[in-house]
């Protein structure tokens, strides 16, 4: 492969790229909402032939806990473990103490029983984890290869 054809290839695969993942993103939201509809939390993707290409399925948000109020946090590190505090709380320590709290479930540096000021609980949206199997990754590549898609051109590409 030349160069020109090279970058050609990567401009392409990045268009394709940011469009695919503009109409996966619309796409995802249509399917968690169909899924929400009845109730699925998982459904089979099958080709139009009837061949099963993977799975999707719908993963709940996730609680975890983050920082809500630097300053609050760093003052309770000033009292408690001022080692700790650069110019801000030592990110190792501040996983710590985080870590610490998911464990316990509770909004407490774990060391101390104190409640942690400044972290709160925060869960995150549900979203939709896809699995394509290996019949549709073979597919995928077979369209990609004769398409002419990542050469930007159209109709089958000699090989």
């Amino acid at each position: 492969m030349s160069a020109k054809e090279a970058a050609r290839t990567v401009l392409a695969a990045k268009v394709a790229s940011d469009l695919l993942k503009e109409r996966s993103d619309v796409a995802k939201v249509d399917a968690m909402g169909g899924m929400a509809d009845f109730g699925a939390k998982s459904m089979t993707v099958e080709a139009t032939d009837g061949v099963t290409l993977g799975t999707l399925s719908l993963v709940a948000g996730k609680v975890t806990v983050k920082v809500t109020d630097e300053r609050a946090i760093r003052e309770h590190v000033r009292r408690t473990a001022p080692t700790e505090l650069i110019e801000m709380v030592n990110p190792a320590y501040l996983k710590k103490l985080l870590d610490g709290a998911t464990a316990a479930g509770e909004l407490v540096d774990v060391t101390t029983g104190e409640v942690l000021p400044g972290v709160g609980f925060v869960e995150s949206a549900p979203y939709v984890a896809c699995r394509p199997n290996a019949d549709a990754k073979a597919r995928m590549a077979d369209l990609l290869n004769t398409s002419g898609l990542l050469a930007l051109t159209t109709g089958v590409v000699s090989q």
